[in-house]
Parts: C-alpha cells; structure tokens; sequence
C-alpha cells in the first residue's frame, strides 16, 4: 500500500501527468508493479524458509528459480522500493567482471562467521549477497572452500528485507 501511494504521488506531482497518463499508469501499477513486487516478495519469504529449514542446493533450487524468475518480472523497473539505497544491485549484481562477488564470498566462508549475522550482513559487499551470490552458491563452478550453509541462510535473509 506503500508503494501505490508513493508512486500514485509521484505521478499527481509531475505536470507532464495528463488524465490519460494517469490512467494507463493505475493500469500499469495495479496489473503489473504492484502484483510483481508482491511476487518477488512472497517468493524471497518461502526461499529464506526454505534454507532455514535445510540449505542444501538441490532442495533450495526450485525456490531459488521462483524467486529470480520473480525478480526478472520487476527488475527493468527503476522506481519503487528495489531502488531505495541502490538495493536492486544488491539483489543483482551483474555483470561481475572481476569476480569480486566470489573472492568477497569466498573470505566470508572462511572468514569470522559474526559477519554472517543478520547485524553485519548486510554490510558486506553487493557483489557477495542478493541473487547473483546465491546463485555462486548452489550453482558452483567450482568446489566451495568451506559448507555454505551459514552463508546461503545469511543471503536468503536479507533478500526480503527490501521490502520493509
């Protein structure tokens, strides 16, 4: 409810925001913003059940998938609450051409596992937690140095955090 009535004002500030505008973008907002942020959120909740319930990668997967599909729906969108303090590069961040999403995840698995808890973790780098990070992590392409599990849990506890 939030969002509709931060994006319904945004559009009644705008003078450019003619009746028909307005018109197409309630449409828009109540057929797909607001159904595929709601998506993306309950499928971020199951997936953080998911691990905390057991956080090997072949069971967590199929959420995993759901939950990127969902991301997919919404992520060409830049306005809303994915926005806020850059948080869809922290759901995604992609391209990684220097690979520093694994080194960062590679010294938080063998690392001091304080900076898994759900205090600092969101403080480690962008490039280690959202979906791109999870995805290094039940998606290996090569043996992780240490059991993910502690970290996979961490990840899959932010990524609903967006939304409050």
């Amino acid at each position: 409810m939030l969002l509709r009535s931060v994006l319904l004002s945004l559009c009644f500030a705008a003078p450019f925001c003619a009746t028909p505008a307005l018109a197409d973008f309630e449409q828009t907002l109540s057929d797909h913003i607001l159904p595929g942020y709601a998506a993306f959120a309950a499928s971020t909740q199951a997936l953080a059940e998911a691990a905390a319930k057991d956080c090997k990668a072949e069971g967590l997967k199929p959420a995993f998938n759901t939950a990127y599909d969902a991301w997919l729906g919404v992520q060409h969108l830049r306005f809303g609450p994915a926005e806020v303090d850059g948080l869809s590069v922290a759901i995604a961040f992609w391209p990684d051409p220097k690979g520093s999403g694994a080194k960062a995840q590679r010294a938080l698995l063998l690392g001091d596992p304080a900076q898994l808890s759900p205090e600092h973790f969101p403080d480690q780098s962008v490039a280690a937690r959202g979906l791109t990070g999870l995805e290094r992590l039940l998606y290996p392409a090569e043996p992780l140095p240490a059991d993910p599990c502690a970290l996979i849990q961490a990840t899959t506890l932010v990524l609903p955090a967006w939304q409050s």
